[in-house]
């Protein structure tokens, strides 16, 4: 019925663009009865509709007078494609080698401003129907093919399909295109060497899952000729070292080629830092130290450059020369207004470098009233003073000062940031210090001493100490902290599994039963814990069971507690009993077909072949959002598990 009105319609149209728009809606009809296996005038059943659907559209692509009306033929033969590939028509793949290297070529020379579009649109439908070394093949060719005049724009074909190209390349492996790909990679490989312009580099760049590794010499080769193109350019220097060290990993040499460069005088400043940093990276701190020096003195308000210097003394064990550069840098910066915040807080960094931590300590100490002096009434959320206390409780914690160094950690702790990392960083500070301390036991008796006296104790602290005692073996004495944790904040979960832990350690079974009971009773619809209970009582039968049930009785009418239940019967290995809370998961989420999917394979493992078969048409004949995936490959992967 569609049909015919549209065929009355377009054998009477207003104008053109009228024509165009409803030859494109018949096709999008046709489509439709593909999809569904409907029935229309050129045929019945997909594999009776498929061919004719391909020929009449290649037929107005062929007579198409816009590049627009091309590409969205283009598009719409790739949606006939798409649905005969899902429906398994044994056409497509024929077809679809064809629409590749016949059809999109003859189009792409007609094309102007929509030949890119034009060009990639049929990737994805070409990556899923045909073999990867075919697919390869099209990358390359329309690579080769691209019109020069897109090359000088932003609009390249290494932008449209370099990314694929190392995709699939890495895939296929060796392969008699191989030749044809170095020619393209190493062009753009010298593009990105003389522009800095750095697009889709996987296929020559080290660290990618794409990269060449069999081609690296002949990548290092070019860069070679590239850098000898322009001797006399730092900023040519700069780049192709980069790609030396970050690119191939050819660390020696991006340093060698900086070296000679900056021998030359071709490096500015900010290259020749560049030049220390590497260095220090390799440990190679004599090195830096005739680099830095000249820095120093031509940029001595820099401070970055002075503790850089200061770490290459250290390291290259020359201390006479570190003492008089920490001794002028601590005169000089505290006249003309430098001793400012962000200088004082590098300088104890560099200090902490150079195993300094006296003086670090207190240059922490004096950043930290800076920063409260010009921050007034500030304190929390306030993540740069949760740094500063974290370096000093480094730096305390370096001297042996366990209890200064807690201080600094916990002050680090109330004004931590918002943000859930910034905290984690404040926790990994206390941690550090806790873990560091050789008088712990001593620390932990003046604590107990001072909580008695006040009546105020600290849950953070106790479960660090905890954790601390774990670390080194000493089950008991955790033990005794989480439980003072736990009284202070019964609410922390990673306390209470802490605390299971520790009583595993020293076997006591019973004691941690116990406890993962208590954990439940505060977080009664956490149902992972009513697997770890009934898993922990397996060997009391009937107290198992009681545990595995309260799963359902926790939240009867949730899919979720059904799901965990039929995954629990199931690792039992009682797949019969998991099947109807399968059921109830696809009652309960009638909207989503993994309830229907894992009742399915249930069914299946309990050869209830037929109930199985019933479960998939249900599947099948059931229209699902595409954010679920592709159900019907889903599917047909459960019915290859039917007998045959």
């Amino acid at each position: 019925a569609g049909e015919l009105l549209l065929q009355k319609f377009i054998a009477t149209p207003v104008n053109d663009t009228q024509t165009t728009w409803l030859n494109d809606r018949l096709m999008s009809l046709y489509n439709h009865a593909l999809e569904h296996n409907g029935a229309v005038s050129i045929g019945t059943g997909r594999a009776n509709i498929f061919g004719p659907i391909v020929a009449m559209n290649l037929k107005e692509l062929a007579i198409a007078p816009d590049e627009n009306v091309r590409y969205n033929l283009i598009v719409r033969l790739t949606q006939t494609f798409d649905t005969a590939h899902r429906h398994e028509l044994p056409a497509t793949k024929d077809a679809v080698h064809k629409f590749a290297f016949e059809t999109i070529p003859t189009v792409l020379k007609q094309q102007q401003q929509q030949y890119r579009n034009t060009a990639t649109h049929p990737v994805h439908l070409i990556q899923s129907v045909l073999p990867a070394r075919e697919a390869l093949q099209y990358a390359v060719e329309r690579i080769e093919q691209y019109p020069q005049r897109f090359e000088v724009q932003y609009d390249t074909s290494w932008h449209a399909f370099g990314s694929q190209l190392a995709s699939l390349r890495a895939a296929v492996g060796s392969s008699n295109l191989d030749e044809r790909i170095l020619k393209i990679a190493i062009a753009q490989l010298k593009t990105y060497l003389r522009t800095g312009d750095l697009n889709n580099p996987g296929i020559f760049y080290h660290g990618y899952s794409e990269f060449w590794t069999e081609k690296q010499s002949e990548f290092a080769a070019v860069a070679e000729e590239v850098l000898n193109d322009r001797r006399s350019s730092g900023r040519r220097a700069m780049i192709v070292a980069q790609y030396f060290r970050s690119g191939l990993a050819m660390f020696p040499r991006a340093i060698e080629i900086l070296h000679i460069a900056y021998g030359k005088g071709l490096l500015n400043e900010s290259e020749q830092h560049t030049l220390a940093n590497w260095l220090r990276e390799q440990n190679r701190y004599a090195e830096m130290i005739p680099i830095m020096e000249p820095l120093v003195k031509t940029h001595p308000d820099n401070i970055n450059y002075r503790t850089d210097l200061m770490t290459a003394y250290f390291h290259s064990q020359r201390s006479e020369q570190l003492q008089t550069l920490i001794e002028e840098t601590d005169v000089y910066f505290h006249k003309g207004g430098r001793w400012t915040e962000g200088n004082v807080a590098q300088f104890g960094n560099g200090c902490v470098a150079v195993n300094d931590f006296k003086r670090a300590k207190l240059f922490f100490g004096e950043v930290i009233a800076l920063h409260q002096r010009a921050n007034p009434g500030s304190g929390l959320n306030d993540n740069t003073l949760s740094q500063y206390y974290q370096n000093l409780a480094s730096a305390e914690s370096a001297l042996g000062n366990t209890k200064d160094a807690v201080t600094a950690a916990m002050s680090s702790i109330v004004c931590w940031d918002a943000r859930h990392e910034y905290r984690q960083y404040a926790i990994n500070s206390l941690q550090a210090a806790v873990n560091g301390a050789k008088d712990l036991d001593s620390f932990v008796g003046q604590l107990d001493a001072e909580a008695a006296e006040s009546g105020q104790d600290n849950p953070i602290l106790r479960k660090a100490i905890g954790q601390t005692y774990v670390n080194r073996s000493e089950h008991t004495k955790a033990i005794v902290q989480f439980r003072l944790a736990i009284e202070l904040q019964p609410n922390d979960k990673e306390v209470h599994q802490d605390l299971i832990a520790s009583f595993d350690a020293i076997e006591n079974k019973a004691a941690a039963s116990a406890q993962l009971r208590q954990l439940i009773d505060l977080r009664p619809h956490d149902l992972e814990l009513y697997k770890q209970l009934a898993e922990r009582l397996k060997d009391n039968l009937q107290e198992s069971e009681r545990a595995a049930t309260s799963i359902i009785e926790s939240s009867p009418n949730e899919a979720e507690s059904h799901a965990a239940m039929a995954e629990f019967r199931q690792n039992q290995d009682r797949w019969a009993e998991a099947i109807p809370h399968w059921e109830q998961v696809a009652r309960y989420r009638k909207l989503e077909p993994t309830g229907l999917l894992k009742l399915a394979e249930a069914q299946i493992h309990e050869e209830k072949f037929s109930d199985a078969k019933m479960t998939l048409s249900t599947l099948l004949h059931t229209e699902w959002p595409a954010r679920f995936g592709d159900i019907n490959a889903q599917v047909r992967q459960l019915q290859e598990s039917f007998p045959k």
